[in-house]
């Protein structure tokens, strides 16, 4: 049964905040809205958490939110190409085109978090545990989700070519509005998943299988 991805909440109401308040602020920040703010390498406190706020075309090349703790916030036309997420908490949010190149996921938490249009080539999933997450419309071409949980996780018409998903359970996963030529996965994890026939003979072709037509 598909499960209900639950949207962020946002009060109707948000107080306007600087990139340098994430920095220099509290440990807690809270219903605030960043437009068109930019930045390169911030590195926010340890253990940050960011409450029902929103980002728009906010730039934050190579920044750092790593063991942050994020709860209904949305990103919506942000650069965040190689910012840090690792080991961090993300619960209700939505990423929303975003450019996102050489995101770090890697060890974190997501729970009812949505992916749309959204540029995610050599991103990091690594480890991560995903429950109730969407990836739509999103390019993940050489993204790395090696060993991680995803579970009600859906990967919807997206460019997946040179993915890794090695030692990741894709018994509930169905690819077949994905487009790729080469996927690394583990074969005994694959036992479910829902591919197309040419995908069923690609997979085939790297078991090594000779496929020849009468």
């Amino acid at each position: 049964m598909k499960q209900k991805i639950k949207a962020p909440q946002l009060p109707s109401s948000l107080t306007s905040a600087t990139i340098l308040q994430l920095e220099e602020g509290d440990d807690q920040i809270g219903s605030i809205q960043l437009i068109g703010d930019e930045t390169n390498g911030l590195i926010c406190p340890d253990h940050l958490e960011i409450r029902q706020s929103s980002f728009k075309q906010v730039t934050l090349l190579n920044s750092s939110f790593s063991r942050s703790d994020l709860s209904d916030v949305v990103f919506e036309k942000c650069d965040l190409s190689n910012v840090q997420f690792q080991d961090a908490i993300i619960h209700k949010a939505e990423f929303r085109r975003c450019r996102m190149t050489g995101f770090n996921g890697s060890g974190a938490s997501f729970r009812h978090v949505r992916f749309i249009d959204c540029l995610l080539d050599y991103s990091a999933f690594g480890f991560s545990n995903m429950k109730n997450v969407a990836f739509s419309h999103c390019s993940l071409q050489e993204a790395d989700f090696y060993q991680s949980v995803l579970k009600h996780t859906e990967i919807q018409d997206c460019q997946m070519h040179g993915a890794n998903f090695a030692q990741t359970d894709l018994s509930d996963m169905d690819l077949r509005t994905c487009s790729f030529q080469q996927l690394t996965v583990s074969f005994d994890k694959l036992q479910g998943c829902t591919v197309t026939s040419e995908q069923a003979i690609g997979f085939a072709k790297i078991l090594g299988l000779n496929i020849e037509d009468h």
